[in-house]
């Protein structure tokens, strides 16, 4: 039998360090120091992740932009070279 509370229950999502809404609730998160804007109660699909969330998110978020750097570097870049980038051309 479902409770009341049920539907004032946020869903429990998986999160998806490729997804980058995922990604940006984690960043509000860190920015705020709390989910109540996040509309999904995040948990994560490896039994080999720590128990405490953001350390979880925080270890996945690490490999995916090493992997994302490492992918850079290999056409000659990297994501500080792109930020730097980026940074330049928001104060021309």
């Amino acid at each position: 039998m479902a409770s009341k509370l049920d539907k004032y229950l946020r869903p429990t999502v998986i999160f998806d360090v490729n997804n980058p809404e995922h990604r940006q609730h984690y960043f509000n998160f860190l920015d705020t120091r709390t989910w109540s804007a996040c509309p999904y109660q995040f948990i994560t699909g490896n039994r080999d992740d720590s128990p405490i969330l953001t350390v979880a998110i925080e270890h996945q978020l690490l490999k995916y932009y090493r992997d994302a750097d490492r992918a850079l570097a290999r056409r000659g870049h990297s994501l500080i070279e792109v930020a730097m980038r980026v940074v330049d051309e928001e104060h021309v």
